[in-house]
């Protein structure tokens, strides 16, 4: 990850499958983690292949992303990703 220095910082990323209830196990082990430093904003997005030219296996029929409303909508997504790039 690039830091504000301009230098590179290697993230880990470990996802685990859990249960919705924390066994005694996982609760002791969960009480003994702390993070060494400030948590990282991450965010995920997911988007359609908006020029799809029916090549995929699931394709999906969409309004033209050229069309005035889509474009306001996109316009809105770029307006919150930077938002979140300069947070």
């Amino acid at each position: 990850m690039k830091q504000k220095d301009g230098s590179h910082k290697e993230a880990a990323l470990v996802y685990q499958r859990s249960s919705a209830t924390a066994t005694p196990e996982t609760s002791e082990i969960l009480s003994t983690f702390q993070l060494d430093e400030k948590p990282i904003p991450l965010m995920l997005l997911g988007a359609y292949h908006m020029g799809n030219p029916n090549l995929d296996k699931f394709n999906v029929e969409a309004d033209d992303a050229l069309a005035p409303k889509r474009q306001a909508e996109i316009e809105e997504v770029v307006k919150k990703l930077y938002r979140f790039s300069t947070n």
